[in-house]
């Protein structure tokens, strides 16, 4: 009989990554109304100046400065699914010799990448939020079980702020962490790390990042 706390944990998964990507979706609608009605008044203000323009009536005083929230692009990223094919299992690092057979290598892998700007004026505008979310699932044993099964196996998390400067750099101040599903919630033995340090563990950075090539400058505040 499965254990209850797998099957919560298969359940709090599977909630997990449906939530993440229902709220993109509704997002990505948000942020396409938006757009339509940023587009309706900076039309409406460009008539207007048009008119003033005709009368002889300065309009650089009148001009729309623009939404002080949540202007054009506020929010933006991807969502993206990946299945590996049987021998090519990325490995979560719990599975060390000698340990016994265990089953810690991924078939499918669901991620995905936001950002969230929220103030489109004032130095505000310079900084916004990131949040990077990689669910792995899988039950394979390499050179003795492969299976197609979407158990939950961990979900890793990076998410931080983000400050535009100029000349291409940027400040960005992340959080990484981790979070183990059963069986894997606990030690698998003594050559085990142990839950919630692989991938890469859980740790904080500050760090400097440069872009060139025109990388990433459509989001660009500067």
């Amino acid at each position: 009989m499965q254990n209850p706390f797998e099957r919560c944990n298969v359940v709090c998964a599977s909630r997990s990554a449906a939530v993440f990507f229902t709220l993109l979706f509704f997002a990505s609608g948000a942020l396409a109304q938006t757009s339509s009605q940023s587009r309706g008044q900076s039309a409406t203000v460009s008539s207007q100046n048009s008119q003033q323009n005709s009368q002889g009536i300065p309009s650089s005083k009148n001009a729309y400065p623009g939404p002080l929230l949540f202007g054009k692009g506020f929010l933006r990223g991807y969502a993206n699914f990946e299945l590996a094919p049987p021998h090519n299992e990325p490995d979560l690092g719990r599975c060390n010799l000698p340990q016994q057979p265990c089953s810690s290598f991924a078939r499918y892998m669901a991620s995905g990448y936001v950002e969230f700007q929220p103030f489109a004026r004032t130095p505000l505008r310079h900084a916004y939020f990131f949040f990077e979310p990689r669910f792995f699932f899988g039950n394979n044993i390499p050179q003795i079980s492969y299976t197609y099964s979407m158990r939950p196996l961990a979900w890793e998390r990076t998410l931080g702020l983000a400050i535009a400067l100029p000349r291409h750099f940027e400040l960005r101040i992340t959080n990484h962490g981790v979070t183990s599903f059963s069986p894997f919630d606990k030690s698998l033995g003594t050559f085990d790390y142990g839950p919630n340090k692989e991938p890469l563990g859980i740790y904080n950075t500050v760090g400097v990042r440069w872009y060139f090539g025109g990388y990433g400058r459509s989001s660009s505040s500067w």
